[in-house]
């Protein structure tokens, strides 16, 4: 009886700031501590009309003497996260036209979960993803709006000269695979596309070589939006520098983007196409499915304690089979 397998990714994100109109890196190690001293009613926070918790928070423990390289004055944080909601929803089977309809209760949700790691020593994100989760642009949202709710019940807090968190998680790039685009000398084409919950406060260094662009996302009222740029037909190429630029800015903030393709070729050599997207450093593992009495596989959700040890097996790599820790590549690629 074969079982199914279900392809797990994980990605890095560190997390940065502006302080003093100067760009650093971000610990929010003592924000997590303190979300934590929450009661967990207080930690729902409205996203896009649906609710989002912080419900659990803890040290990871590990062997320090198996992984090192971790400052022993600095913290791996986990936490858990879910959105909820409570539209309707319906199942089906291969074989069957017919959908049934799941009744929810008043007080039940569909629950979508993401788990992370927070290592204080990088100021770095790791991160399960999954395609209906939590964005990492929500979860941005929800610290700086949970922030805001921690500095407003003290008693020395002041509205008017309050500034709330700024905070941006930028994913670590595979630096392989951006030299190789760099190293291009031609670019034909250049593919972006965004989510409407991903076109919130451009940077301005990617909305001033976008242009008009840039500047008018914020009012548009569109779910999806594709921009294909190519050259003219009396050109040979896009703009080789301007090109260069746009990519640099680009994957400065790939969590911005749902599309992000660039099409290119270096000397004689045939046109290649460069997913960004997915050139993400990033990691997987492959959890299998539980099979039922009459031996089919079945789809799961995934148990937020096995996800867990499987996050503390590839950022440290100290399972029973050692492995190149993540965070080892991470190092590597933030030099």
């Amino acid at each position: 009886m074969a079982s199914k397998t279900q392809e797990v990714y994980f990605e890095a994100y560190q997390a940065y700031t502006v302080k003093d109109d100067n760009e650093m890196v971000l610990n929010i190690a003592n924000l997590l501590r303190n979300i934590d001293q929450l009661p967990f009613t207080d930690r729902k926070v409205d996203y896009f009309g649906e609710n989002v918790t912080m419900n659990l928070i803890h040290d990871v423990r590990f062997d320090r003497k198996r992984y090192t390289k971790l400052n022993a004055s600095e913290t791996l944080t986990y936490f858990h996260m879910t959105k909820s909601r409570d539209e309707g929803i319906a199942t089906t089977k291969s074989d069957e036209e017919a959908l049934n309809f799941l009744d929810l209760d008043e007080d039940e949700y569909l629950a979508e979960d993401i788990g992370c790691f927070f290592d204080s020593d990088l100021c770095m994100l790791f991160i399960q993803r999954n395609f209906h989760s939590l964005s990492v642009r929500g979860l941005t949202a929800y610290l700086s709006d949970i922030d805001k709710r921690i500095q407003e019940i003290k008693e020395d807090f002041d509205e008017t000269n309050f500034n709330k968190l700024d905070i941006e998680f930028r994913p670590v790039v595979d630096k392989k695979q951006m030299s190789k685009i760099l190293k291009n000398d031609k670019f034909s084409k250049v593919t972006l596309g965004f989510a409407s919950d991903k076109r919130v406060n451009m940077p301005k260094g990617l909305s001033k070589i976008l242009g008009i662009f840039g500047d008018g996302f914020d009012d548009l009222d569109a779910p999806n939006i594709k921009i294909e740029l190519t050259a003219k037909k009396d050109q040979s190429g896009l703009n080789h520098s301007q090109t260069k630029d746009l990519i640099t800015e680009a994957q400065k903030n790939l969590n911005l983007f749902t599309t992000l393709v660039v099409n290119g070729k270096n000397g004689e050599n045939p046109i290649e196409k460069y997913d960004l997207i997915n050139g993400k450093l990033r990691t997987s593992h492959k959890f299998s499915s539980v099979q039922n009495n009459n031996g089919k596989a079945r789809k799961m959700h995934l148990d937020p304690a096995s996800v867990e040890d499987i996050m503390k097996l590839l950022y440290l790599g100290i399972g029973d089979k050692p492995t190149l820790p993540f965070r080892d590549k991470i190092i590597e690629n933030l030099n």
